[in-house]
């Protein structure tokens, strides 16, 4: 029996999620060593002596992802650096290790009590990758793995999410021991019996990981979902022959999902609001906008899945207060988009002369709206998977729009419309749900400038100082630059393309020359997380007069593929 066969009953909705899609955005809170050190993934060698939030204020937190229109914040208790937020008898690299509250603080707990305070509810998060623990890759790490999701499962009261990712794997610290360590990440977690563990403790948990079971990752790091995303999903292996895992996935299958799936696994757009998932005070003035955040709702809530804001204290454990600004203008205009309902109503289905599935509603005289939304009953799982919308208007029907897939929620933005009636079509329904016999329909009149979210872009200054590189040469795994003269530099920017190609570094060394010496290594380590998440990287130094630039790619997403990025550039004092 494969993985999801075991915990995953096939195309009909499990009971949680008669309450979870009533709660559609929520978020994950990353805040731990990586805040201090400036990095996306530590490397595990980290001192808990970093650990000292002067001022945090887990009820402010929780405060601000609720003005966001946050219902819930899954907290990363470990990330894959090991250090774990709360007092743990696994591993000495804990929160009680560190100077704040004396050694005697719990991250977690404070975080979970503030959010049940302000009426949100709790998920949890711990990295199975260790980077710190010198047992990880034996059987013994497993036991202590498990033993750290029974303290956190039980400890900190009822979760809506429990959350797994396919980190697995690779260099780190390990104790001391400063080697790569591989695993068979189909087989090493034993996923069956440690989500067995999670599932036991917290029976009304979604878990969520790159193949579900109930909840499964959109394929990318930007919170994009396919237009016509399904919830139902087989996912497919990333080697051929083998059984898929999270980590081994054809990751971007999850943005569409599949048809004719077997499983009942709708999708989570996670993204951070900052460009990465850490606190880095080189991003301050980056976070995401009030209508980018909305465009990335439509593409993801608005697509039947669910949306995961990534927020991050600064140093000091407190949100930055853009950050809490931007969550405030979102919540306002979410709450603005749906202000004003025109109509909403269940419509019946009958069966058309031609046998196929037809609702019709009239108003009670013209109706105008330019956002529509529907969503289908669920009990049985979807039933659309071709259906066409019409709006008759004094007394000749038109086509609105045509689509594949409504599920839980399906919304449409359109022109303004006036009409005196709507009729859906649904020309193919699904082999387990054949029979659709309601469609809830909403009609809405929402702000103009709430709809147009093409205008939400991006900061992608890096300020005064930064100068872009002209195309380098590049040969095999190397790029090098000539500068016109002899330039005092600082730091290097490495912008990878996106979605990133297989020759995109993910290990990396700098190199410099004043153009009479010999190279001198001037950085040299790793750009975590770019396959997911390829936002720009940023490599600091002592400051140096240089001639000659050289990048080197250590390591690519694909071992062999030629070095590959879209631009880079260096800093000035």
């Amino acid at each position: 029996m494969s993985i999801l066969a075991h915990h995953n009953a096939g195309s009909v909705p499990p009971p949680l999620f008669r309450k979870k899609r009533l709660h559609p955005v929520y978020a994950i809170l990353h805040f731990g060593l990586n805040t201090y050190t400036d990095r996306e993934w530590g490397f595990g060698d980290e001192s808990p002596l970093l650990f000292n939030p002067a001022s945090f204020d887990a009820d402010a937190i929780a405060k601000a992802c609720k003005a966001g229109g946050i219902s819930g914040i899954i907290i990363v208790c470990k990330h894959h650096d090991g250090f774990c937020l709360w007092p743990t008898k696994t591993t000495p690299h804990n929160i009680s290790a560190s100077p704040w509250r004396g050694g005697k603080g719990d991250l977690v707990k404070e975080m979970a009590d503030a959010c049940r305070n302000n009426s949100l509810e709790v998920g949890f998060y711990v990295s199975p990758w260790d980077r710190n623990n010198p047992a990880y890759g034996t059987k013994e790490y497993l036991e202590i793995y498990r033993e750290q999701l029974r303290e956190v499962f039980t400890r900190y009261g009822e979760a809506f999410e429990l959350w797994f990712d396919g980190a697995n794997g690779g260099d780190g610290f390990y104790g001391g021991a400063r080697e790569v360590r591989k695993i068979d990440a189909a087989t090493y977690y034993d996923w069956e019996n440690t989500w067995e563990i999670a599932r036991s403790l917290q029976k009304d948990a979604a878990i969520f990981s790159d193949i579900g079971p109930e909840l499964r990752w959109v394929g990318n790091e930007r919170g994009f979902a396919h237009e016509e995303a399904f919830a139902s999903y087989t996912p497919l292996p990333a080697v051929p022959g083998t059984e898929p895992a999270p980590g081994l996935t054809v990751g971007k299958e999850g943005m569409k999902g599949t048809s004719d799936g077997k499983y009942f696994i709708p999708f989570e757009a996670d993204f951070p609001l900052r460009p990465g998932w850490f606190f880095h005070p080189g991003e301050e003035g980056k976070q995401k906008t009030s209508a980018q955040l909305l465009d990335i709702f439509f593409h993801s809530v608005g697509c039947g899945g669910f949306m995961n804001i990534g927020v991050s204290p600064d140093r000091n454990g407190v949100m930055s207060r853009t950050d809490c600004e931007r969550l405030a203008q979102f919540g306002k205009a979410l709450d603005s988009l749906f202000e004003k309902k025109v109509f909403e109503c269940w419509l019946p289905f009958r069966t058309a002369p031609d046998g196929k599935k037809e609702a019709l509603v009239r108003f009670d005289g013209t109706v105008h709206f330019n956002l529509l939304e529907m969503q289908e009953e669920m009990l049985l799982g979807e039933s659309i998977r071709s259906y066409s919308l019409f709006v008759e208007e004094k007394g000749k029907w038109r086509k609105l729009f045509s689509g594949e897939a409504v599920g839980f929620r399906r919304l449409k933005k359109v022109k303004e419309t006036s009409c005196d009636a709507v009729k859906i079509i649904v020309e193919k329904t699904t082999a387990w749900n054949p029979d659709i016999s309601t469609l809830f329909l909403a009609c809405y009149q929402a702000p103009a400038e709430l709809l147009d979210t093409s205008g939400g872009k991006a900061d992608g200054s890096m300020g005064e100082n930064f100068r872009k590189l002209p195309a380098p040469r590049i040969a095999g795994n190397e790029a090098e630059w000539i500068l016109p003269e002899k330039t005092k530099l600082k730091g290097f920017l490495f912008r990878p393309l996106q979605p990133a190609p297989g020759g995109t570094p993910t290990h990396y060394r700098i190199e410099s020359s004043d153009g009479e010496g010999p190279w001198e290594v001037i950085s040299q380590g790793e750009f975590a997380n770019i396959a997911a998440n390829p936002i720009p990287q940023k490599a600091e130094f002592p400051e140096r007069a240089t001639k000659k630039l050289k990048i080197t790619a250590l390591r690519t997403l694909v071992p062999g593929e030629t070095l590959s990025f879209g631009e880079c550039g260096i800093f000035l004092p």
